[in-house]
């Protein structure tokens, strides 16, 4: 597309997506800026029931609860697959009813959604929302609600680490894992709820998941500079197969967000691949 999508605003409840939504039928939007849109309840700056949105960048967006609606989310993925995006500068808390927003979260990935090699930074939530959360996934990690390969760094609105909640194992028996190789501040929230037994609980999450500080990821995180840091713990840690005996294999992108080859040497984790890594110098 390579387009700048920008003010775009939905006024209905469920809005369908401020700057963005992609059908249930799917399609494709690619190398967007997705800027300054605003929406009610599904996804005020993108909102995606199929089809794929890659190599975007989502900043400065918004979404604003309507009445008895409080599930909100800036970026929704119900279905379909988000890869190769960076997500930055959205604040969560502004507009509508703060309490509201405690069901809802910035990023919101449904029963088969996926969301892979993506960056997320410098955003705020409300004290009560997750950064990302994964819904019901149905059928496990090889079938249902997938985030693989992505950074998550946010706060609430106290300044606060915010978290990344992992609630795909919800309604299942044994329990699945729906985030793997991903990096946060802090260890991924995850629990469970069988539909069944009426049993609550965790689980451990996943091994691939990294818990790192960001500047110790990025090239300059202060200065907004998202790019991998050489030596850091994004390099190399990315995964494409699921957990245990899962079939799930993930179909990397050719390029990351700015165009280079996804895969220099060992796949990255983020929006971004590193290439500073891997020089040797022999001295005879």
């Amino acid at each position: 597309c390579n387009l700048t999508l920008e003010g775009g605003w939905v006024n209905t409840q469920n809005g369908k997506g401020g700057g963005v939504y992609i059908a249930d039928k799917g399609g494709a939007v690619s190398n967007c800026v997705i800027r300054n849109n605003n929406g009610n309840d599904l996804g005020g700056g993108v909102n995606i029931r199929g089809g794929l949105l890659t190599h975007c960048e989502i900043t400065k967006c918004n979404a604003i609860p309507s009445k008895g609606q409080p599930c909100t989310r800036i970026v929704n993925v119900a279905s379909g697959r988000m890869s190769n995006c960076l997500i930055h500068d959205c604040d969560f808390r502004t507009g509508g009813d703060n309490a509201l927003r405690g069901a809802g979260s910035l990023i919101n990935i449904g029963a088969s959604g996926i969301m892979d090699n993506c960056t997320v930074c410098d955003v705020v939530v409300s004290n009560a929302s997750p950064v990302v959360y994964v819904g019901v996934a149905q059928g496990g990690f090889d079938k249902g609600a997938k985030v693989v390969n992505c950074v998550i760094f946010g706060k609430d609105q106290d300044g606060n680490e915010a978290h990344a909640w992992d609630g795909g194992a919800a309604w299942m028996t044994p329990p699945t894992v729906c985030f793997r190789g991903c990096v946060t501040k802090e260890q991924i929230q995850v629990t469970y709820e069988t539909k069944n037994q009426g049993m609550t609980g965790t689980y451990t999450a996943d091994e691939s998941n990294i818990v790192a500080d960001p500047a110790d990821c990025f090239q300059n995180f202060a200065g907004g500079d998202y790019r991998v840091k050489a030596g850091g713990p994004l390099v190399g840690a990315g995964v494409t197969t699921g957990p245990g005996s899962s079939t799930f294999t993930l179909a990397v992108p050719a390029t990351d967000l700015a165009g280079n080859p996804r895969v220099f040497k060992e796949l990255d984790i983020g929006c971004y691949e590193g290439y500073s890594r891997g020089l040797t110098v022999i001295v005879r």
